[in-house]
């Protein structure tokens, strides 16, 4: 007999990685598939004001870890508080609301690294790749959708363009469908 999962899970850390990027692990991996994610809420502990966010995101191939994007740049001598509602894991179990809120030191660093991209399933050069795979593309980070969508370009074995279908399905989990047969 296997045995049921009872343990809630809970926001064990959170930090500043830059002064727009926060990101932080919850105990256990979350449910990502069972719609709205849920409540993610940044405030000063000394103002007690809420800090604006541009996206939380909980990548697809990690979902116990994940990062919000600030609208407003964190001020380094701050401290922040990260309180979470609304979210539970794959067996069900709500957050633990004893420990959904984990406090952090703000920081100055400006994000000087570009986001990375890795296909999940497909190796570089890859070859006898099905006509009807779909590429899922995972990012570090949030990025911009637009400008990313119209600089991707899928060729086939021959080099044609082959045309797609862009589906986002988290801030940093885009999945390309190709039109037409891949040859």
């Amino acid at each position: 007999l296997s045995k049921e999962d009872t343990s809630k899970p809970f926001l064990s850390s959170a930090r500043a990685e830059s002064r727009h990027l926060v990101r932080f692990r919850f105990s256990k991996s979350l449910d990502t598939l069972a719609g709205p994610m849920g409540v993610f809420e940044l405030r000063d502990t000394v103002s007690g004001s809420l800090v604006p966010l541009r996206s939380v995101f909980l990548p697809r191939s990690a979902p116990s870890s994940g990062g919000l994007v600030t609208a407003a740049p964190l001020d380094s001598a701050g401290a922040y508080r990260l309180t979470v509602r609304g979210v539970s894991d794959a067996a069900g179990n709500p957050i633990d609301t004893t420990n959904a809120l984990f406090a952090f030191e703000g920081t100055n660093l400006p994000d000087t690294l570009r986001p990375s991209a890795g296909l999940s399933g497909i190796t570089d050069s890859t070859k006898s790749v099905s006509w009807w795979t779909t590429l899922d593309l995972q990012l570090s980070e949030p990025v911009r959708q637009e400008p990313l969508e119209a600089g991707t370009v899928l060729l086939d074995s021959a080099r044609h363009p082959v045309e797609v279908t862009s589906l986002w399905l988290t801030p940093v989990d885009l999945r390309i469908v190709p039109r037409q047969v891949l040859t």
